[in-house]
């Protein structure tokens, strides 16, 4: 009978200090993927955007010249294009 425990192989047979700083580096992926394609597009965003005016009032925000960005269509357009 073959016993799991014997036969190092994987993430097991790695030493503890490489998969400190393999899950380290992931991590830092993980959130580079996040900001970008997701929270990016929406700290980007121009066209459904409120400021606080020197009342405390809200106003809607108008985007100046230029490239109107919209978060929602730009992950849907990312979503429905096939990678």
């Amino acid at each position: 009978m073959h016993r799991v425990h014997d036969a190092p192989a994987g993430v097991d047979a790695l030493p503890k200090e490489i998969i400190g700083r393999l899950n380290a580096e992931v991590n830092r992926m993980l959130k580079r993927c996040v900001i970008r394609e997701g929270l990016q597009a929406y700290l980007d965003d121009n066209c459904h955007t409120w400021m606080m005016n020197a009342e405390g009032a809200y106003e809607r925000f108008k985007p100046r010249r230029g490239r109107r960005r919209s978060a929602q269509e730009e992950l849907l357009f990312t979503l429905a294009t096939p990678s």
